[in-house]
């Protein structure tokens, strides 16, 4: 699945809203960084940033519309 890897994705969507969504949360994620999202997951630490970032952008929102 290439949405696992970022340096490679490709959106195949048809829409330029859901392609947007999708590069900023893979965006968001790269910026996090690896090692952060590490140490949040062995510490159990909820990331209220990602919620504040889901909520913003309308992600749900957007891509769980029918």
């Amino acid at each position: 699945m290439d949405l696992l890897n970022p340096q490679k994705f490709q959106s195949q969507h048809p829409d330029p809203r859901t392609r947007e969504l999708m590069s900023e949360v893979i965006g968001w994620f790269e910026r996090k960084g690896l090692k952060s999202l590490k140490e949040d997951w062995h510490q159990k630490t909820w990331n209220y940033s990602f919620v504040e970032f889901m909520r913003e952008h309308q992600v749900l929102a957007t891509l769980m519309t029918p």
